[in-house]
């Protein structure tokens, strides 16, 4: 991101792009300890919604090559991260038997790193070709797509609903 948001603005100082990303994980942890009193289900559907609008947002300040729009765009992003994060989590974890907990939070963990670094890694031979703010745009639009595709796609794991 720090890359993005230089080619983006043309600005040089690299604690803009650092703080870009640290308002992401840092909204993400305050979102998950502010709202953990929602239900697993709220959660997710919240996070989905804000992390859709927060690409959005990050996307039309990349466009505009306005910082302070990407900054709260990332700040919405993280809010949706964070609670889409800890909704997934709190859904998954009660269908765990006891003794299978830690294989279940294994795979979990091995699927979200594959879900950040194979896009990233993408965007990476991407960029040289079409320019780091086109792959940006190609990367976030994926985003909003597969977060549309699951608010649309997402059950309700009860018995009888």
């Amino acid at each position: 991101m720090p890359s993005v948001v230089r080619a983006a603005t043309g600005t040089e100082l690299p604690i803009l792009g650092g703080l870009v990303v640290a308002s992401l994980t840092f909204t993400a942890a305050v979102a998950v300890v502010a709202l953990r009193k929602l239900s697993a289900e709220n959660m997710f559907v919240l996070g989905i919604v804000t992390l859709t609008t927060g690409v959005m947002l990050t996307l039309v300040g990349v466009e505009s090559q306005n910082v302070g729009i990407m900054l709260f765009g990332t700040v919405v992003s993280g809010v949706g991260f964070g609670t889409v994060y800890s909704g997934t989590l709190r859904s998954l974890l009660p269908y765990a038997l006891p003794g299978k907990r830690a294989g279940l939070l294994a795979a979990f963990f091995v699927e979200g790193y594959l879900s950040f670094s194979l896009p990233a890694l993408a965007a990476g031979f991407l960029a040289p070709v079409i320019g780091l703010t086109r792959t940006a745009d190609f990367y976030g639009v994926g985003v909003i797509l597969l977060a549309a595709t699951s608010l649309i796609l997402r059950t309700d794991p009860r018995p009888g609903n």
